[in-house]
């Protein structure tokens, strides 16, 4: 009788030749004499990744490589692997190494612990000591500290890749792109619990990353506060365009992406002709109030439309039209001022 495998490790990769064989080889050494197995997906990678990792199986026989035929984002590559995994229980790691395999060990004894509660479906990574540039580490500070507003789900870090959870909760949640990020508020819709360890992170290995900070504070999919669970609007989130760049990241364009684009291009035409003129009435700033009011409209009656950018065209708006009325009553004590002194 074949072997019962316990746990499995899906890690997704993408051009990650020079780490992704370097972290089997780790993810090997750190469960070694565990019934458990390893799943890189390949995500379409242009480089040797997909070549180092068939090398690497010789070596280790855990090591099971699966891919895709076209780029099809992380949150796809992940959903790929656990769909193959054989073990009721999976850990995700990134593939770039700066995830650290030592900390898998520790989430899944936390996972299954005697004493879990019954309904504790994943138990996440956050990261402490980031090795990212202050740049990056920023604009996730911000991407993580609107999303948490929004969805009220706990994570602090939702760009973590280390996570253990039970395959059989993953595959009850809906599945929509970037949906990774959002697995903690998914886990708490579909009413298991989730939890938090803090995890190592550490220098990127080789190569660079595939996620700029355009992705991290405007690449947000839909929130998963939707009235249907299982109608999540992802039509507004698919890429209209994909753009492969000389140094490996590839920028994707969504619907929502060119709505926010065209919001912020009035927003700034609005700012320019009230500037410009030099006049100073309340009706110079009226777009912003109706992108204001609109914004507000959405968010209120449409929790799933509360993405990021979203939410940062709602303040920009709120903040212009704001200027606009204190620049009207400083313009207004100063015609009388000028009146009374005549």
């Amino acid at each position: 009788m074949a072997e019962s495998i316990e746990f499995s490790v899906v890690v997704p990769v993408r051009d990650e030749a020079g780490n992704a064989a370097a972290l089997a080889r780790e993810i090997a050494t750190v469960l070694e004499g565990r019934s458990y197995e390893m799943i890189f997906v390949d995500d379409a990678s242009r480089d040797d990744t997909r070549g180092e990792l068939a090398l690497a199986r010789r070596e280790l026989p855990t090591l099971r490589l699966v891919g895709h035929r076209k780029n099809s984002g992380q949150s796809r590559a992940v959903r790929t692997g656990v769909m193959a995994a054989r073990a009721p229980i999976v850990g995700t790691l990134d593939g770039d190494g700066q995830n650290d395999p030592a900390d898998l060990p520790r989430l899944l004894a936390r996972l299954t612990r005697a004493d879990a509660p019954a309904n504790l479906g994943m138990v996440a990574g956050k990261r402490g000591k980031r090795q990212d540039v202050w740049s990056r580490r920023m604009a996730s500070q911000i991407a993580n500290n609107v999303r948490r507003g929004l969805l009220n789900d706990g994570a602090t870090d939702s760009g973590s890749g280390v996570k253990v959870f039970k395959r059989e909760a993953f595959l009850a949640l809906p599945y929509f792109d970037h949906m990774h990020r959002y697995m903690a508020a998914l886990m708490l819709r579909e009413g298991y619990a989730v939890e938090f360890l803090e995890v190592n992170h550490r220098q990127r290995g080789a190569g660079r990353s595939k996620y700029t900070n355009l992705y991290n504070v405007w690449g947000f999919g839909s929130t998963v506060a939707n009235h249907d669970p299982n109608a999540v609007r992802q039509h507004l989130f698919d890429a209209w365009l994909r753009v492969p760049m000389a140094s490996g990241v590839e920028w994707i364009v969504t619907f929502g992406d060119v709505m926010v684009l065209l919001s912020l291009i009035l927003l700034f035409i609005e700012l320019l002709k009230s500037t410009s003129t030099g006049t100073a009435a309340i009706f110079n700033h009226a777009l912003s109030m109706l992108v204001f009011i609109i914004c507000l409209v959405e968010f209120l009656l449409h929790p799933a439309f509360a993405t990021t950018p979203f939410f940062l065209i709602l303040v920009m708006s709120l903040l212009d039209v704001l200027a606009g009325v204190v620049v009207t009553i400083v313009s207004a004590r100063r015609d009388v001022e000028f009146a009374g002194q005549h």
